[in-house]
């Protein structure tokens, strides 16, 4: 059944009432229930055909009288009263042809089963009994094929509400990724197929939803067409130094107690990892024997919990940048990181990077979190992950 009104006009009728008395009294007596009634909030209710009005009385009352003057005349007290009252207008008036609420049925369909029973007759056939009618399949509503933020893969899922999408496929994204992209795992292009679902299921039901995922090429080499992203250096370096520095890969910081480091082996932790298709990144700062250095594969001390690091490039340095692992803090190495890998591909994007911070590990580094690690005031690191003892 679907009910259906003329849209409404809704208006503002303004209304002007008027007292006239002889004396100041009786004025007092007539402006007394109007300012009692509406209780201070200046709103009166009116009922008219079983409907409710609000009214609003103004505040500046129009009081006149004739006393200073009035001669021959009548002796005249007069208050004007304003109120305001919101309504609405449907349909054409009194003479309007048609109903103002309309209603409607949907036809509907009956169907009967014709009964039929099983027998057999001298040649051995059959005849089947179709007095119960088999039940409908259900509906898959439309199939949508495309990117989703999560969910299982490469196979229909059928949806009854945009509720159970969200919990299955994710919401829908615009692409505009911000913050920690890497971590958080922020969309960089828009979820076309995440919309439509959403536009569907807002009004009908249900839907199959069919999640594609990217897979490597068959001829996949080993430089080209496997899927993620690449780094080019895979070799351990068993001497770390000037080749490490600009032999791009993963660059792993490692960071000790100061007052675990010896001769003999110490227990550090994996503070972070950045990735450099072509490049390196470089610790600067005082040794633990109080010279100067930066490279890879060095012992640098924190100045305060304070970290310098440098990502070169094939143009030089592209990064030169002072850190630490507090997530409190302006300088936490998540902050002032790029941590987006797509900002490495010019193809897709002009505001590019050279590098893109990976896995952080702060909890690890942070005595509060980890007390097996007792890092505090100044800590040790090395700048590569080929570095041991």
């Amino acid at each position: 059944e679907t009910i259906t009104i003329p849209i409404p006009i809704y208006i503002d009728v303004g209304y002007k009432v008027s007292l006239r008395t002889e004396y100041q009294e009786q004025m007092n007596d007539l402006i007394t229930p109007v300012i009692r009634v509406s209780n201070g909030h200046k709103k009166v209710h009116i009922r008219h055909n079983s409907n409710i009005y609000e009214a609003f009385i103004q505040e500046d009352y129009d009081i006149q009288n004739n006393i200073s003057n009035y001669e021959t005349n009548e002796r005249k007290y007069e208050t004007n009263i304003t109120m305001n009252v919101f309504g609405y207008l449907i349909g054409d008036g009194d003479n309007q042809e048609q109903p103002r609420v309309v209603r409607r049925e949907n036809a509907v369909q009956i169907r009967f089963a014709r009964e039929r029973v099983i027998v057999q007759d001298e040649d051995g056939e059959f005849e089947i009994d179709e007095s119960v009618l088999e039940p409908l399949p259900e509906r898959m509503g439309p199939l949508i094929i495309g990117r989703f933020e999560k969910g299982p893969g490469n196979r229909p899922i059928r949806v009854n509400s945009f509720k159970e999408f969200v919990s299955i496929f994710g919401a829908p994204s615009d692409g505009n990724a911000h913050g920690d992209v890497f971590r958080e795992g922020a969309l960089t292009a828009p979820t076309y197929a995440a919309y439509a679902a959403q536009a569907w299921l807002k009004n009908n039901s249900p839907c199959t939803v069919y999640r594609v995922l990217g897979e490597n090429k068959s001829d996949a080499t080993t430089f080209n067409g496997t899927a993620g992203w690449k780094t080019h250096a895979t070799t351990d370096f068993s001497s770390p130094g000037s080749t490490a520095i600009s032999a791009g890969g993963a660059y792993g910081m490692f960071v000790f107690p100061s007052a675990s480091f010896s001769t003999e082996a110490v227990t550090g932790t994996l503070g972070a990892i950045w990735y450099v298709p072509q490049g390196g990144v470089i610790l600067t700062g005082t040794t633990t024997w109080g010279s100067q250095s930066q490279g890879c594969g060095e012992f640098i001390k924190a100045n305060n919990g304070l970290f310098t690091a440098k990502i070169s490039g094939s143009s030089g340095v592209a990064k030169h940048v002072t850190f630490d692992f507090n997530r409190d803090s302006n300088s936490f190495i998540r902050k002032v990181f790029n941590t987006d890998p797509t900002k490495t591909n010019s193809t897709i994007t002009s505001d590019t990077e050279i590098y893109w911070l990976g896995e952080t590990f702060e909890s690890n580094v942070t005595y509060g979190e980890n007390p097996q690690l007792l890092v505090t005031g100044s800590v040790i690191s090395t700048g590569n992950f080929t570095v041991n003892g």
